[in-house]
């Protein structure tokens, strides 16, 4: 993660582009380089969510892709 930050900063900035270059983001936050970037410690789920609901939004997504996939199967049949 950190070598793709690093290439950020030195990438040629898109005059089109709706943000500035990254180097400008960074030192709007203070920064004058890429900061270490740590260790994913906890998922954002396992913060913001009740564990039933995270359960329960992986069962959702779990049941609508497979009806996808069975979809796509079936299509030739």
């Amino acid at each position: 993660m950190t070598a793709a930050a690093v290439a950020g900063l030195t990438r040629e900035h898109d005059p089109d582009a709706t943000h500035p270059p990254f180097a400008k983001r960074l030192a709007n936050l203070g920064y004058t380089g890429v900061p270490d970037i740590g260790d994913i410690e906890t998922s954002a789920i396992e913060q913001l969510l009740s564990h039933d609901a995270a359960k329960d939004i992986a069962a959702r997504f779990d049941d609508e892709w497979r009806k996808k996939a069975q979809a796509w199967v079936t299509v030739g049949w």
